[in-house]
């Protein structure tokens, strides 16, 4: 699977581009609102997931390569964008996440903030995907600039089916200002939701021989 190199780029404006970017994020059936404007790239303050989509997050099983006291890998999922993860030691700093089946993955939500966070702030992370720690497999590349709110990793554009995997790792390579270790505030999974599929069967026995004629696949 090869790496891909993607560039956060969300920005903010007024007048007919916000107009335009509102239009665009319907499109793509995620309602979101839009941080306040400043240097860097501007985020997303909230995350309305539409009803094809669902948060697995709670499904993995989530562990850090290393952890400061007291901000612990608990705090990437606490729904709380007051709190963090932060790594102790040097890069890359890394959270996996691993599944007990095979997922499918729409796309990574990841929350930073450099207003507060500064050179704690993640500049390249690494997203890898594999059935276990021995075999991962790097398959996006993301750099951000001073960024601050949500941020969305789609992982169905590598490749041509949808993508499934047991355990994803989000690697931090460097940080903002050379910094060292890094803080992560939230982070989310998403997964499209599967469709149940109803047999006609179900819907009772057509009586009349007009419908009766539509109710096998020949």
């Amino acid at each position: 699977m090869s790496t891909r190199d993607t560039t956060a780029s969300l920005s903010s404006e007024g007048g007919g581009s916000q107009e335009s970017e509102e239009q665009t994020e319907r499109e793509d059936n995620e309602t979101v609102e839009e941080t306040e404007e400043g240097e860097g790239t501007p985020g997303l303050l909230h995350i309305v997931t539409p009803d094809r989509l669902r948060e697995i997050g709670q499904q993995a099983t989530w562990s850090v390569s290393s952890c400061k006291l007291g901000f612990d890998v608990a705090k990437l999922t606490d729904d709380s964008v007051d709190t963090y993860w932060q790594s102790d030691g040097l890069p890359p700093h890394l959270v996996s996440m691993q599944f007990q089946r095979k997922m499918k993955v729409e796309g990574v939500w990841i929350y930073l903030q450099y207003s507060r966070d500064k050179s704690y702030t993640p500049n390249r992370i690494s997203i890898r995907s594999g059935t276990h720690f021995n075999d991962l497999q790097e398959i996006k590349v993301v750099d951000f600039v001073k960024p601050n709110g949500w941020f969305f990793i789609p992982l169905n554009d590598v490749s041509e089916f949808p993508f499934r995997t047991f355990m994803l790792q989000l690697a931090i390579l460097t940080n903002h200002d050379y910094g060292q270790d890094a803080r992560i505030r939230q982070m989310k999974i998403h997964s499209p939701v599967e469709m149940p599929v109803v047999a006609i069967d179900c819907q009772g026995s057509f009586t009349s021989p007009t419908f009766k004629m539509y109710s096998y696949i020949r």
